[in-house]
């Protein structure tokens, strides 16, 4: 499993899952699920067409992508073995926290380490 941290918002410099899109070979675009859980955590307007040009850039995600709901309502991306959470580190750090608990059942025989 691979946990990326930040590059998840609405700036240009913000390209982590455009570069996990890429990986899998799929395009970025509004996925509904991003959109329900930002619409819900943010107060963001439900229709994307209401939402400016950022809030909807932050509702994107690799098409065929899954999305873990964090139980604060934050957005955690999957495709396949990579997990992209927010990079704010209050935000990161309670993902984290709560994913290492949740790892054996959101990726089963998943094993937890840390890089070089």
């Amino acid at each position: 499993v691979v946990v990326t941290s930040g590059g998840l918002g609405p700036t240009h410099d913000d390209v982590t899952l455009a570069g996990i899109a890429a990986a899998f070979g799929r395009p970025v675009g509004l996925h509904p699920e991003v959109v329900r859980l930002w619409c819900k955590v943010l107060k963001l307007p439900n229709d994307p067409e209401k939402m400016t040009q950022g809030q909807r850039r932050l509702c994107e995600a690799p098409l065929g992508a899954d999305v873990i709901e964090h139980p604060q309502g934050f957005p955690i991306v999957r495709m396949a073995n990579v997990l992209a959470l927010p990079g704010p580190p209050v935000h990161f750090t309670r993902c984290f926290d709560w994913l290492c608990g949740a790892l054996p059942e959101l990726c089963p025989g998943a094993q937890m380490g840390r890089g070089p």
